[in-house]
């Protein structure tokens, strides 16, 4: 259900299956990173930052400061204040 949920666009669902991808037995990070990104091209403030710390790491993505940095400023403008100390 998730799942087709995430499929059919649902922002929120998105988000948490990237989440859920970060950690535990079915950790992949690939994974995490497709469906955070696809929230982040939503501009969903939290899955940005994700996105942006992502590339800072190189979870699941190149590691790209640059990347980095347009993240965190589109968290940021999108309410995420935590992402301009992050930046």
């Amino acid at each position: 259900m998730l799942v087709n949920n995430a499929n059919n666009g649902d922002l929120k669902s998105q988000l948490q299956l990237g989440i859920y991808y970060t950690k535990g037995e079915d950790k992949d990070l690939l994974k995490s990173y497709y469906w955070l990104k696809k929230a982040a091209k939503q501009n969903h403030p939290m899955a940005c930052r994700y996105i942006a710390r992502a590339h800072i790491i190189g979870h699941g993505t190149s590691k790209d400061l640059r990347l980095a940095k347009k993240w965190y400023l589109l968290a940021a403008r999108n309410g995420n204040n935590q992402s301009l100390v992050d930046l």
